[in-house]
Formats: structure tokens, sequence, C-alpha cells
């Protein structure tokens, strides 16, 4: 961070240094956690590290490792429950990168599981965490290759859904908006699986906020969040919160978007959900970049500068270089303002 002027390089390694240390001892928690084989059955760990994932992924990742390395150990590794494992290992390296890992494991379970003609639950969902792991990088090509193959792999099991959905919104990313609506609006009915439902509510919720349809935007994201809050899944509520939170900022509503913002980011940090942590200090250092405090004519520039400079920071360990780019681009902005 040195390119960065004295005071802001210096508050961005505060900043840093604070999160670093919340992260560690997060993650010295975790070595409490061990699995005593004689306690628990294996269906029952796997089921406690899924939901630890809502509060601690250090430790969820842990409980599974150790699984993994149980089930090699005594040579069952081709079980269901080694592919569970693999599969909720994955969305963790997704969280907490480095995404290089995460694809890596992926593209290994895909080969395992094409090997193996009762694995096709377990390779569809590899195929689709292999799409999100390219897209949370910025490989939106690969990204969308991934899901494809995920949804001609789904023809199989009976649920297209979910990764048509995931296909148009690659389409969306690469801003290809053509239809898009229609095409995702034909997807709902009444007997969406409820994840998949939020899922689309979600995405539904993205592309209106870029088109600039922000009540629609705002309905969507808030409906999205009631399911996932409903099904319990912590980080997924807190992404759309995030989302939400990007609506009452283009709508001018910058405390409400900075209070979302700040949800999200202490939410992050709570779980060791780094990727989530990085997203939210890039949107909390944009909103700075507009928000004026009470009493003051002018946005704290500071406050921006010193957010996106740790997303920054924290996207280049995760592996996603765009979202880096992004931060890096908007601190040259907040440069300019400042002039």
């Amino acid at each position: 961070m040195e390119f960065l002027l004295k005071n802001h390089e210096d508050s961005a390694h505060t900043l840093l240094g604070e999160i670093r240390r919340r992260l560690r001892a997060l993650e010295q928690d975790s070595c409490v956690q061990q699995w005593c084989h004689s306690d628990e059955n294996v269906s029952d760990v796997i089921f406690r590290a899924q939901l630890m994932k809502n509060t601690n992924l250090f430790a969820s990742k842990k409980i599974l490792d150790s699984v993994v390395e149980y089930l090699k150990d005594t040579k069952i590794e081709v079980s269901d429950y080694f592919y569970q494992c693999q599969i909720e290992r994955l969305s963790i390296y997704i969280q907490q990168g480095p995404l290089a890992t995460a694809i890596t494991l992926a593209q290994n379970i895909v080969d395992q599981c094409k090997q193996c003609s009762t694995r096709t639950r377990y390779l569809f969902q590899a195929c689709m965490l292999l799409g999100e792991a390219y897209q949370s990088g910025g490989d939106i090509v690969n990204a969308k290759t991934s899901y494809q193959a995920a949804k001609q792999i789904a023809t199989s099991i009976g649920d297209r859904t979910n990764a048509k959905i995931h296909i148009v919104w690659c389409r969306h990313l690469k801003n290809d908006n053509t239809g898009v609506i229609d095409k995702l609006n034909k997807i709902c009915h009444a007997d969406l699986d409820l994840s998949v439902k939020g899922t689309l509510l979600y995405v539904l919720g993205c592309i209106h906020r870029v088109l600039a349809h922000f009540e629609k935007a705002e309905e969507m994201l808030h409906n999205a969040c009631q399911v996932f809050s409903e099904l319990g899944n912590k980080i997924k509520f807190d992404i759309c919160q995030s989302e939400l939170g990007r609506v009452y900022r283009a709508t001018g509503d910058f405390s409400k978007a900075l209070e979302l913002q700040k949800e999200l980011y202490q939410s992050a940090l709570k779980r060791g959900d780094i990727a989530n942590l990085g997203i939210s200090c890039s949107l909390l250092g944009f909103t700075y970049q507009y928000y004026r405090p009470l009493h003051s004519s002018n946005p704290d520039l500071n406050l921006s500068v010193q957010y996106l400079a740790v997303g920054m920071q924290l996207s280049i360990e995760v592996g996603a270089k765009d979202k880096a780019g992004w931060c890096l681009n908007n601190i040259a902005k907040a440069y300019i303002k400042g002039k």
C-alpha cells in the first residue's frame, strides 16, 4: 500500500492489523474443535461442521479436514461422507481463499465424480461451486462454462433451475442484459426449492439495481433476505443485505447503506469470511466517498481510502483480482476528488 499518502497508508495498516488480530483469534479458537471418533458418527460431525459455517469458518474447515483424513486412513474415501466433506470444504475455500485452491479442489472433485455414475449429485454441486469460484475471481467465461456443465448434469437429477439462473447471471456480468429479466421471471414458479428461490430473488435484485430499477431491486432483495433468514443461511443473508445497501446508496440513503455494509463487515469478521470481509470494506470505502456526516459539507475521503485499501488487500489475498482492481480505481477517484 506504498502508493497511498502516508497518513492513509498508516490508517489502512492499522485497520488491516486489527482485522488480522481478530482472524488469528478466531483461528486459534478453532483449535479446540476436535472430533473424537468414538463420541460422534461421521454424519453428525459433518452436520455440526455445516452449522458452524455460520459462526466460525476456521473451525468448520478444521472439523471437515479431520473427517477427510479419517476417511482416507480407513480407506473409505469413496463414500458419500467423503464427497459431502469435500463439497463443504470447497465452499469454505471460496469464502476464505485462495480461490486458486478452491478451483483446483473443485476440478479434482469433478474428475473423481465423473468416474462413478452414482456421484451425479456431487458432480453437479462441484460444477456449480467451480463456477462460483471462477465468478468470484472475475473469470466470467470459465464460470459460465462450469454452470453450463452443471446444467447438463442437472438434467439427470431433475432440476436445471439453479444452473440456468447462474448462466443468465453470467450474461449480465458480461454486460449483456438483453432479455435477462424476462428469462429469470420465466424461471419463477411456485414449487421452486427455497434455496434456489432465494438465489433467484437475489440475482433479480442485483440486475434490477444495475438497471436502475431501484424499487424493484429493493423488493427482490428484501424477499431474498427473508428466504435466507428462514433457511438460517447467514452468509447468503449477509450478502443480500449488503446488496440492499448498494440500492440505498444509489438512491441517496447513505446512512442506511453504511448501516447494512457495516453489518456485513462485522458478521464476516466474526465468522472468518475473508472474501465478504474484503467486499464489505470495498463497499464501505465506496459509500464513504459520497456520505456527508452531520455538520460536514464534504465526504470523509480519509475513511474512503482506508477501507478501499484494506478491501483491495483482502481481495488480493483471496484471489479476487477484479475486485482488487475495482478498489484501486476508486482510490484514484477519491484522490482526484480530494484535490
